[in-house]
């Protein structure tokens, strides 16, 4: 039987997108100590994603995994919009957990020209997204250069400089901001005296996240 034909990356659609990458931290620990709950409650964030948030802001949710979202958007404001409200869907929830039960979600954002078919986005600038969330803390949210300066100063969304941050398989160094407030477990810290500032240095866990 001969293969069906796939289409080569020229041959699929091109378009600029804003990227969204949103995965729950710890979600491995999380899931082996009440397996059920965790499932429901992720159901319940991945309906609410699809079917209040991404909509009303214009965004397309493009897989669901089983701890982590990709949805893409026209512009990097509705994409940093959605990410600051996704942020606190498990906030009513948390206040009733122990803090070792809560559920915190980290997110990256970028913008650029990917490939697309029916069932997925591709490129370069899909997997950086995936990156720059790596650097986010419980309850952060990482951008690139390119959604930094697409948000151009607006007050609705304040960035933090982070510095030059080296990732994984990344051959050149991604300047990374974070959108709003540190959380309470950054990865990544910033001296806000200028004359301290200095390039930052991504440092890995032993453990990889799942899906990543």
């Amino acid at each position: 039987m001969n293969a069906p034909d796939v289409p080569r990356p020229a041959e699929l659609s091109r378009h600029h997108t804003a990227i969204l990458v949103m995965d729950l931290v710890e979600s491995v620990r999380l899931m082996e100590a009440d397996e059920a709950e965790l499932v429901d409650s992720w159901r319940a964030f991945v309906r609410h994603a699809r079917d209040e948030v991404l909509p009303r802001l214009g965004g397309r949710l493009v897989k669901s995994l089983g701890d982590g979202i990709m949805a893409e958007f026209g512009s990097a404001s509705q994409a940093a919009a959605a990410a600051m409200e996704l942020h606190r869907f498990f906030d009513a929830g948390n206040r009733e957990l122990a803090p070792e039960r809560r559920r915190r979600l980290r997110a990256g954002l970028n913008r650029s020209e990917v490939y697309a078919d029916e069932l997925d986005i591709y490129g370069a600038g899909v997997n950086l997204a995936s990156r720059v969330a790596t650097l986010a803390g419980p309850g952060e949210t990482m951008v690139t250069a390119a959604i930094a300066r697409a948000l151009d100063g607006d007050a609705a969304f304040p960035l933090a400089d982070m510095g030059d941050c080296y990732l994984k398989h990344v051959s050149h160094p991604v300047r990374v901001y974070r959108l709003g407030a540190a959380g309470e477990q950054p990865l990544l810290h910033r001296d806000d005296r200028p004359e301290a500032f200095v390039p930052r240095v991504a440092v890995w866990p032993v453990q990889a996240p799942a899906g990543h």
